[in-house]
């Protein structure tokens, strides 16, 4: 390296900083501004997360969607299922938490007037899911593949019938439908089951349906909207002039 060089501006990662000592000992070593602006980011969104419940913004001109509609059932069903089957379920549910979770962020920024270029380097991801998400209105769920000849999917009838005629015991399912050319574990045989053995929801009598809002109301009515950690540390470090307008609304809504 040229021996005339008096500063090196690098990333913060060690190895750099070891390669620059190595090479030129008495060069000032400096962190480049991309770096500085990616370090005060990730520290906001670390700040930003410790205050979640506070990042709420009312922006006038907004409906406020309805939480659940009148008459519908408030009910949780208590899950009874092997140890096996709720593990595996919940590794399922927790993958499936995370993506849900990128899609929604992914939404909110799009929602926010950030581009595609923008979300994908903030969030350091490939554009082509961005691409792809951007376009849907609801998160894609999985679709079920057609069992295969000896998976338990394949007797789900047999096994429904048998169910109705009183037979709840897995064990002794499981011994009939591998007569029937089942080829798979009593786990999976659990897990099919474990819907069927949900106690049936009691329905809460419904409250009584509150008077139609006006339509002037509706648009007076400024609702409160959550703003993730991931929005708000982008918007944030967005340079003011970059702003659109509804950015500017939820910027000063996030200040204040």
């Amino acid at each position: 390296m040229d021996p005339g060089v008096t500063t090196i501006s690098r990333d913060r990662h060690g190895r750099y900083a070891e390669g620059a000592r190595r090479a030129v000992p008495d060069a000032t070593q400096v962190a480049d501004r991309f770096h500085l602006v990616r370090n005060l980011r990730q520290a906001a969104e670390r700040e930003l997360a410790l205050h979640r419940r506070d990042l709420r913004v009312s922006l006038p001109g907004q409906t406020m969607p309805s939480a659940q509609p009148p008459g519908e059932r408030n009910t949780k069903p208590i899950r009874v299922c092997s140890p096996v089957v709720a593990h595996r379920q919940e590794g399922v549910e927790q993958w499936r938490q995370e993506k849900l979770k990128l899609f929604q962020t992914i939404q909110q920024m799009k929602a926010a007037g950030m581009k595609v270029s923008e979300i994908a380097g903030h969030l350091e991801i490939n554009r082509r899911r961005i691409d792809k998400w951007v376009r849907l209105e609801e998160y894609p769920e999985r679709s079920r593949m057609e069992p295969r000849l000896g998976m338990v999917e394949s007797f789900r009838e047999y096994l429904r019938e048998r169910w109705e005629q009183g037979c709840h015991q897995g064990r002794e399912l499981l011994v009939e439908i591998q007569q029937r050319g089942y080829l798979g574990c009593y786990s999976r045989l659990a897990q099919l089951l474990s819907p069927w053995r949900q106690p049936k929801p009691e329905l809460k009598a419904a409250s009584p349906t509150p008077p139609p809002i006006s339509p002037v109301e509706v648009v007076s009515m400024p609702s409160a909207r959550q703003i993730s950690p991931q929005v708000a540390a982008a918007l944030l470090n967005k340079p003011r002039p970059d702003l659109t307008t509804r950015q500017a609304e939820i910027v000063n809504a996030l200040k204040e």
